[in-house]
């Protein structure tokens, strides 16, 4: 029951590039990883290796069960927010600049949001805000948003095709933010915003389906006793 924000679609059908090297997995390494954790929302750690980074807390072991093995827990502090309002937004250049621009020193995780160009965004006005996740289940999640004035609301999930957002029941765009996290749109005040996913292409493949058994049960009664014996 953890949840994994930097996961695939819930479908698996959307292909994500890789963004770690094999060198960035070697414990040695996890300075140059923790950053990358960060911006995914992990507060926790589990590794088979010891981790030496001074932002990696050790919070106990746990034996997995073959002899001279042992899992380390450790948090990861200070984290950034799984959810958040954005009140200024930074514009990019394509996906590739989008990705990179939360590890810019000059980038703040709780209140920018990078954009892509191509979206057109409209900028944010609003000075604060905050957020609640009200529910969580599957392929839905709700949350209660205010802010002073137009901002985005932030979550640091993967985005993908098939989510889809409502602002108090009205039907919004998901943007891609920060490269591969999902933004909505809000407007000044207190709103309802609920992300759900809808699988790509769920309908048309069940009316093929539907169809494929048709064109077969004809071609079956169509044959006739002698053509099916």
């Amino acid at each position: 029951h953890l949840p994994a924000p930097e996961a695939k679609d819930l479908t698996s059908f959307a292909t994500r590039p890789r963004e770690l090297s094999p060198a960035m997995y070697d414990p040695a390494a996890v300075g140059r990883l923790v950053p990358w954790l960060r911006n995914a929302a992990v507060s926790r750690v589990l590794s088979l290796d010891a981790l030496s980074h001074p932002d990696l807390v050790p919070l106990g072991t746990v034996p997995p069960g073959p002899p001279g093995l042992a899992i380390r827990l450790y948090a990861l502090s200070p984290t950034w927010p799984r959810a958040h309002v954005a009140c200024r937004v930074v514009v990019a250049e394509g996906r590739e600049a989008a990705l990179l621009a939360p590890y810019d020193p000059a980038f703040d995780p709780a209140r920018d949001v990078v954009l892509e160009a191509a979206d057109r965004p409209p900028g944010a006005t609003c000075a604060a805000g905050r957020v609640v996740r009200s529910s969580s289940a599957g392929g839905r999640a709700a949350f209660e948003v205010e802010s002073n004035a137009s901002g985005y609301l932030v979550v640091r999930d993967s985005h993908a095709r098939g989510w889809r957002a409502a602002v108090d029941g009205v039907s919004a765009p998901v943007l891609r933010a920060n490269g591969k996290h999902r933004a909505v749109a809000v407007p000044a005040g207190r709103h309802e915003v609920v992300l759900e996913y809808h699988p790509p292409g769920l309908l048309p493949g069940v009316a093929l389906f539907a169809l494929s058994l048709l064109l077969c049960g004809a071609a079956w009664v169509a044959a006739g006793p002698r053509g099916r014996a």
